[in-house]
């Protein structure tokens, strides 16, 4: 706090400083955090997050993820607009021109649709024979559907091992767990082969799941012998036969060990596909848990295989590639498996299947590099600003199939080629383009562009090195201070303006110059250094230091009405936060005598089980508002705790009967529930009654809890004791109960009974009160047990259980305590308290919500 001496305007501006450079400071300390711990944008695999994000993260993140997308998408636009078309990849598509063309075909391979794995074969051939570096083929046309069938799958395997160009196949790739596989019951094995390498070996293994038999290879010595699985001998016999097999089978019994060694489909993919990258932790990379194959009888040496999963961020766009995931095996083995762009830039380079990486980039090949997140993620760079025709997206050229077909049949009927389709040394992507199937994926270039368009733009990436890096942490982070920092310097340099229209333009004009020049950096570090840097964080820190700022600034000389009004104002009537304000004095932290009201909703366990939960909440905050309104009427002051209410009266104000105000009120919470209980039955399915209890004690008052959120409050041994009376209620049947304090103060307007003395913490005893009826309202049915009760109790207390159970026994019906006591009584006369006993109870400890 500045020194009294110093003028209000010298207070004022210290103030207003302190506070910019402090929320400044936490602002920036935040929201940097927030870019450091977040991808610039990697999203989680198939668009589903490896781990779940905390909600802290999901509420705080939001906004800035939000502009970092919007600021994100008008950079990238930006740098297409100033790149060439990608030409080093060709979109072969299978568009509704084909489709409409091969249709009339008088040829019923060509007019037959889905194409058969030996036409789709022959096709690539004539990409090789055009000069095409690597071929790409679209899941869709070599799954179906439906499936081919196995001899498809073949003639597309043999066309494919003869093409003179490489070949890569995709395959689907999931976060989720694998569904259980049940394999018919073989007992048997059959020897199919001794294989001396690798690649014979996966090349046996294909053979023997071609023909639907589990696969084993089993090691022996420097051999692996691979083994096909067979219901019988006879069936062995068979399946030699159909594999080939010279000689006579060897078939033995399948062993528990056996069983180790068997390789699926799935795991011969892996074999196939799997990376080795050194200098990169496979834990940072996605994982992915289950595989879905191509055909089996695709899985060969001779392609590359990579995942076809496009990373898709929050508001569902592709903005990149995750071009290396985790694999978990079923037995528990980790392996690195390749993006399709990825699997087909390699084989377009003639990359091996080792890579590196270091310093933020992955070398393919020596001389050649891309920069790749630690976390195996790429953002795509666009070479086109808007998405180009036939589906192509930012690539230069898109070709329709039906062309590469009608160049197909010219090559084989030995005829020159209707079409130059210029594939040489280019990547020719074959995938399903029409517009009834195709499957697309928005990008900042906006809807209509095809999945196959932007795997082909990674592959362009890929092979000219020229992806996109994020930029250094430490970067961002300072980048997100430097702008929080700004702002509240811009406000607080021109938030005095804004009382004239000039003044005003110019205090907004201060804004969006901040934070245009710092979209402009941003923009600057893409288009010349290829650099993404954080723009939701710093912009968001911008703005609301710039608005905090300014607010305070503008709100500091009416600081003090705003706190009384804003803040003690929402729990007490406005006289009392009017008076509050004249002698602000009056809420420091003080001890002082109160009457305290604890109320709870009885039956709230049953409630919660009962009722739905939006049924249950507009009932609690019916009942909540009725008593509210009631205490503030009084003077009194609330919270809440649970499903419980604790009102107070005394404090801060002074109040002479606060005690006698504190049983009106009760008494009103009683009256104004059973009103309403009828309407409420009907709207909510339910009714709300409150237990209650009154204590009058020394508590401390004062302005409670942290630098984020704070109330006035009282606190002290008086507030536990009347916390535990409520809960006595249940003991005695009640409603009402209250100390001896409690009923001294409140004078003679009100009907009470003592039920018990009570044991409390310090040792003494308290005599507790029901809070019968105002003085003149007592129900004709309780008016013969009141005349009584006193000297029936006596005799209690006398231990004359007998006759003081005749008395409590005839009321039992009408009265709840006299039946608590008749309990008693009954219990006492079978079993004798000791002789020590004298006929107090104790007080009931507080229950865990």
């Amino acid at each position: 706090m500045a020194p009294p001496l110093l003028p209000f305007a010298a207070r004022r501006t210290l103030r207003v400083l302190g506070f910019s450079l402090v929320q400044a400071a936490v602002f920036g300390s935040l929201l940097g955090f927030l870019v450091s711990v977040r991808p610039l944008p990697s999203p989680g695999l198939l668009g589903e997050e490896d781990a779940p994000t905390p909600r802290w993260r999901a509420f705080l993140g939001a906004p800035v993820d939000a502009v970092d997308r919007w600021t994100y998408d008008w950079r990238m636009r930006e740098l297409a607009r100033r790149a060439e078309p990608a030409d080093a990849v060709v979109l072969v598509g299978v568009d509704d021109e084909t489709l409409a063309s091969a249709r009339e075909d008088p040829r019923p391979d060509i007019a037959q649709q889905p194409w058969a794995g030996a036409l789709v074969g022959r096709l690539v051939g004539e990409l090789g024979r055009e000069g095409a570096a690597a071929v790409v083929l679209d899941s869709r046309l070599v799954e179906g559907p439906p499936a081919p069938p196995a001899s498809e799958a073949e003639a597309l395997h043999a066309q494919l091992e003869r093409a003179k160009t490489a070949a890569a196949l995709g395959f689907r790739a999931s976060a989720a767990p694998p569904p259980p596989v049940v394999h018919p019951l073989r007992p048997s094995v059959l020897r199919v082969a001794t294989a001396q390498d690798e690649v014979s070996m996966q090349e046996w293994v294909r053979r023997v799941l071609v023909d639907r038999r589990p696969a084993y290879t089993i090691p022996d010595g420097a051999v692996t012998r691979v083994w096909a699985g067979v219901a019988s001998e006879e069936e062995g016999k068979a399946v030699a036969h159909r594999l080939g097999l010279s000689g006579t089978p060897e078939v033995r019994d399948l062993s528990a060990q056996d069983r180790a060694w068997e390789v699926t489909a799935t795991d011969l993919l892996v074999a196939l596909a799997e990376v080795e990258v050194p200098g990169l932790d496979p834990q940072r990379l996605p994982l992915v848990r289950s595989l879905q194959a191509p055909p089996v009888a695709l899985l060969g040496q001779g392609v590359r295989f990579g995942h076809t999963a496009l990373a898709s961020d929050a508001d569902g766009k592709v903005r990149g590639v995750y071009h290396l995931v985790r694999y978990l095996s079923p037995r528990g083995r980790v392996k690195l498996l390749p993006s399709l762009p990825l699997a087909a830039a390699m084989g377009a380079l003639g990359a091996p299947r080792r890579l590196l990486y270091a310093g933020g980039r992955l070398e393919l090949a020596p001389g050649h590099s891309v920069p790749l997140a630690p976390d195996g993620y790429a953002a795509v760079r666009l070479d086109a600003a808007e998405p180009g025709r036939s589906g192509r997206g930012s690539l230069a050229r898109a070709v329709s199939a039906w062309r590469l077909v009608q160049n197909l049949s010219d090559a084989e009927a030995g005829v020159p080629l209707h079409y130059r389709n210029d594939f040489e040394k280019r990547v020719a992507l074959l995938a399903d383009t029409a517009q009834s199937t195709a499957s697309l994926a928005p990008t900042p270039l906006g809807p209509g562009v095809t999945a196959a368009a932007v795997s082909g733009q990674s592959i362009a990436n890929l092979l000219s090195g020229t992806g996109l890096s994020r930029a250094p942490v430490r970067l961002d982070v300072l980048a997100t201070f430097a702008m929080a920092f700004l702002g509240a310097f811009l406000a607080l340099s021109f938030s005095q303006l804004v009382r004239s229209a000039l003044g005003a333009l110019l205090y907004v004009s201060s804004g969006a110059l901040g934070l245009g020049a710092y979209l402009v950096w941003a923009r600057h570090a893409l288009l010349a250094e290829g650099q993404v840097v954080a723009a939701g964080g710093p912009l968001v820190a911008f703005a609301v230091t710039f608005l905090l700022t300014t607010g305070y600034a503008l709100r500091t000389e009416q600081k003090m009405r705003d706190f009384v009004y804003g803040t003690l104002g929402r729990y007490v009537s406005p006289e009392t936060a009017a008076e509050v304000f004249r002698n602000v004095h009056l809420i420091r932290p003080q001890r002082c005598e109160v009457t305290l009201v604890y109320a709870d909703v009885e039956g709230f366990a049953s409630l919660c089980r009962e009722m739905a939960p939006a049924p249950l909440v507009d009932l609690l905050n019916a009942y909540f508002t009725e008593l509210t309104t009631l205490v503030r009427k009084s003077g009194g002051h609330v919270e809440y705790v649970g499903d419980a209410l604790l009102a107070f009266w005394g404090a801060p104000v002074r109040l002479d009967q606060h005690a006698q105000v504190a049983c009106r009120t009760a008494f009103a919470f009683r009256d104004v529930l059973e009103q309403l209980a009828p309407s409420w039955l009907r709207r909510f399915g339910a009714t709300a009654r409150c237990r209650l209890a009154l204590h009058t004690g020394e508590v401390v008052a004062g302005d409670i809890g942290s630098a984020h959120k704070s109330h006035y409050s009282v606190l002290g041994a008086a507030v536990t004791f009347c916390a535990r009376l409520e809960a006595a209620n249940r003991d005695y049947g009640t409603h009402m109960l209250a100390t001896a304090e409690t009923v001294k103060k409140a004078g003679p307007g009100f009907v009470v009974r003592c039920v018990d003395s009570l044991k409390a913490d310090d040792g003494g005893l308290r005599s507790v009160y029901e809070l019968v009826a105002k003085q003149g309202a007592v129900p004709p049915e309780l008016r013969e047990v009141l005349a009584g009760w006193d000297a029936a109790r006596a005799r209690y207390l006398a231990r004359d259980f007998q006759g003081a159970l005749a008395f409590f026994q005839r009321h039992a019906q009408v009265d709840p305590p006299s039946a608590t006591y008749a309990e008693r009584c009954r219990r006492f006369l079978s079993n004798p308290p000791p002789p020590a006993w004298d006929g107090r109870g104790e007080l009931p400890q507080l229950a865990l919500p």
